[in-house]
């Protein structure tokens, strides 16, 4: 199989977005504050990143446009992990593991839309229904792996990317910085 660089730029621009938005969640959830603003910044830069990678021309006034009025279609996890995230211990746990899956799903939803070279403002509900159904059954690159395949310090180095990344008031300039880090990090070790 030949080698997709936008696919891998992808995986990881997903990967790492999820495992910081679960990080969040874990140290904010308890909060009065709560997690949901910080989600949403950092899912609206994973899809700026993606878009970057799709050559898509996008600002964030058209990415909260589109993810604000569909997030109920991805979000039916996120309301179970409202209903368990006060209990202690596991309402922190399920809530990660919930808004680590969303965001994948997310994440790849949007990813099949720009591989199918179209804007999101082009897909209606139905259209995306399909994407989302799609994006939970293809076949994603395993990172995990990628990591495995990775020396320690690098794979130490792309957890504190992540952490970074998760960090609240980080601009867009260095969201995309961090993202850039992050798959120059990995390209060596992704493999399709």
């Amino acid at each position: 199989m030949e080698f997709d660089s936008k696919l891998m730029n992808s995986a990881v621009i997903i990967n790492g977005v999820a495992a910081a938005e679960a990080a969040s969640v874990m140290t904010l959830s308890g909060t009065m504050l709560g997690d949901e603003a910080a989600i949403t910044a950092m899912t609206a830069g994973m899809i700026m990143g993606l878009g970057k990678v799709h050559n898509k021309n996008l600002s964030i006034n058209k990415i909260l446009g589109w993810l604000l009025p569909n997030v109920g279609l991805f979000l039916g996890s996120r309301v179970a992990a409202m209903s368990v995230k006060w209990l202690p211990l596991i309402g922190n746990a399920a809530n990660a593991t919930i808004t680590f899956t969303t965001t994948q799903i997310i994440g790849w939803t949007v990813y099949l839309i720009f591989k199918d070279n179209k804007d999101l403002e082009q897909v209606g509900s139905k259209e995306l229904h399909i994407y989302k159904r799609r994006a939970q059954n293809m076949k994603k690159p395993d990172v995990e792996q990628w990591f495995k395949d990775m020396p320690k310090e690098k794979v130490s180095e792309y957890k504190g990317l992540v952490e970074k990344l998760g960090q609240d008031g980080i601009s867009e300039e260095e969201q995309d910085e961090i993202l850039h880090k992050m798959q120059d990090l990995v390209a060596p070790y992704a493999k399709n």
